[in-house]
């Protein structure tokens, strides 16, 4: 073996059995189709936040009309059963 092709790797631990120890280098790329799809990326997880706000805002509008459609009932039994009463 001709140790001038080999380096010590230092993401390689030897005392380790497997691939735990294992890391990728890590690169920054710039260029301009890849900066365009990052920020393509973050419109979309913009829009995605912005719809599930809408949701939820429509859910809880619901959640308070079946509230108030349940209240409205009670009352309409509350008193149907007074003029039972009456009668």
């Amino acid at each position: 073996m001709n140790e001038d092709y080999y380096e010590q790797n230092s993401c390689y631990d030897s005392n380790s059995f497997g691939f735990d120890q294992f890391q990728l280098p890590q690169y920054t790329v710039n260029h301009p189709i890849f900066n365009a799809q990052i920020k393509l990326m973050e419109q979309m997880t913009s829009i995605c936040d912005m719809v599930g706000q809408i949701m939820q805002k429509k859910e809880e509008e619901r959640r308070i009309m079946e509230e108030q459609a349940a209240k409205e009932d009670m009352s309409i039994e509350e008193m149907r059963h007074e003029q039972q009463l009456v009668d």
